[in-house]
């Protein structure tokens, strides 16, 4: 099975998706514009094959990414 790895920032943004941040909030924490987060939202679903941010963060869960 391949390894699935997460880059720095988008641990950064499910970690404060699983805290029950907005885009724009997260945005203003990470000094980006909601565009970008809304962006790294959508690869994180995609390349993660989940449907939505709760099934996103139960993943981040599952691969030990959150505690």
């Amino acid at each position: 099975m391949k390894k699935v790895d997460i880059t720095d920032k988008q641990l950064q943004v499910l970690r404060l998706i699983s805290e029950g941040y907005s885009s724009e909030e997260i945005a203003k924490k990470l000094g980006n514009s909601k565009k970008t987060i809304d962006s790294i939202r959508i690869e994180m679903l995609n390349r993660f094959q989940v449907r939505n941010a709760a099934h996103l963060v139960a993943y981040g869960f599952k691969k030990k990414w959150l505690k």
